[in-house]
């Protein structure tokens, strides 16, 4: 028994461990709201203590309208629904810090079962950078495909312009 009880408090503390350490934000919630988070979640929201974080509702920690123009509401309640049916569901999130500002997010949700009752761990990691680095490959490829027209146009107009005084003389 004593054996026992040694293996199961290595185990919880190895996975108490994991959770805090996780540098992804890591939420746990229910029907009722948000259960727990680790430092991570609280350091993305800009947030000083666990009990400040699970005061709050989902639709409070983002953007009233999602980037897909539904409620904030609506969005993540789709996605909620999804990893009930399906044990598992991705959402982008458009999330608001403590201080109003805004970041792109995005959000795995995993339904699983804690002490016996149904919850949803979600899994946060804020994509601003890596979203606003694709936004500008993106511009810099429209740039240089909108040079690469121009150039043939230019091109062309040049040898038109060369072309049809040669063919008078």
């Amino acid at each position: 028994m004593l054996t026992q009880t040694r293996q199961l408090e290595a185990e919880r503390q190895k996975y108490q461990t994991l959770f805090e350490t996780n540098s992804d934000a890591v939420v746990i919630f229910d029907d009722q709201g948000f259960t727990d988070c680790n430092p991570a979640t609280l350091s993305l929201f800009g947030m000083n203590s666990v009990a400040t974080f699970l005061k709050h509702s989902i639709p409070q920690l983002g953007t009233a309208i999602q980037a897909d123009g539904m409620t904030a509401y609506d969005h993540a309640m789709r996605a909620i629904d999804q990893a009930k049916r399906q044990g598992h569901a991705v959402m982008d999130w458009q999330g608001r810090r403590q201080d109003g500002s805004v970041f792109s997010a995005e959000i795995a949700m995993h339904a699983m079962r804690l002490e016996d009752k149904p919850v949803i761990q979600a899994i946060m990691r804020d994509v601003s950078e890596r979203r606003a680095a694709e936004t500008a490959k993106e511009s810099a490829r429209e740039a240089a495909l909108q040079m690469a027209h121009a150039k043939s146009e230019f091109v062309a107009n040049v040898s038109h312009e060369i072309r049809t005084p040669m063919h008078g003389i």
